[in-house]
C-alpha cells in the first residue's frame, strides 16, 4: 500500500536455548515500538515485532517471524491521577513482590519509570483483540532478606481508570484494569 516500513531505536535481544539443551541455535528477538514508545507484555517485558532463529552449526537463519503492522484505532479513555498512579506503583502495579516463607525483610529498589503501550489481547467473539494502552514501566531490583543477591524487578502500572473498558473484556474478575493487590506490609516512599 506504498507504506515504508520505518525502524526506530530499538535493540535485538540473543536468547540461548534453555538450560541442559543443545547450545546450536539463538533466538534473536527486536522489541515492537509505537509512536516512539517501547510496547510492553503484562510483566513488563518488551512485546516483539519479530525473531530470528540461527543455527549456529549451519551458520543460516532456520526461521523467522514478523508482526505485520495492523490497523489501529484510536480512543480517549479516562485516565488515573498522579497520586492513583503512585499509589498503585507502591503497592506493587500488575507484578507485587510477595515474600517466601521465612524471607525476611524485602527491599524493592525502582530504578526507572517510563511511560510506555501495555499490550492487552483478549478473545472475543471468534477473534481476538488487541488493545495498546498507556502505562506506566518500572525497573528495579528486588533483595530478599540477608541475601546479597538481587533478581530483577519490573512490574506495570495502567494508567486507565478501572471503569475504562467495556465489562465484556475479560480482566479476570470483571471490567477495568485489575486494582493492584496491597501487600501485607507498609508501601515504601517512592522516590
Amino acid at each position: 500500500d506504498g507504506q515504508e516500513a520505518v525502524v526506530t531505536d530499538i535493540a535485538p535481544a540473543i536468547w540461548p536455548s534453555p538450560c541442559g539443551w543443545d547450545y546450536s541455535q539463538v533466538t534473536v528477538t527486536y522489541p515492537e515500538t509505537r509512536d516512539g514508545q517501547s510496547v510492553v507484555q503484562l510483566g513488563g517485558y518488551p512485546a516483539f515485532a519479530g525473531s530470528v532463529v540461527v543455527d549456529l552449526r549451519n551458520k543460516r537463519v532456520s526461521s523467522a517471524s514478523l508482526m505485520l503492522s495492523r490497523p489501529t484505532e484510536r480512543s480517549a479513555y479516562p485516565l488515573i491521577d498522579a497520586a492513583t498512579g503512585k499509589r498503585r506503583l507502591q503497592a506493587g502495579g500488575l507484578n507485587p513482590i510477595w515474600p517466601y516463607a521465612e524471607s525476611g525483610s524485602i527491599k524493592v529498589t525502582v530504578e526507572k519509570v517510563e511511560l510506555v503501550w501495555l499490550r492487552h489481547e483478549s478473545w472475543k467473539e471468534g477473534t481476538t483483540q488487541a488493545f495498546d494502552l498507556p502505562a506506566l514501566l518500572a525497573t528495579g531490583s528486588v533483595q530478599r532478606g540477608d541475601s546479597k543477591t538481587e533478581e530483577q524487578y519490573r512490574t506495570v502500572v495502567p494508567l486507565l481508570t478501572d471503569d475504562a473498558l467495556d465489562e465484556s473484556i475479560d480482566w479476570g474478575g470483571g471490567g477495568g484494569i485489575p486494582v493492584p493487590t496491597p501487600l501485607m506490609m507498609e508501601a515504601g516512599e517512592a522516590k
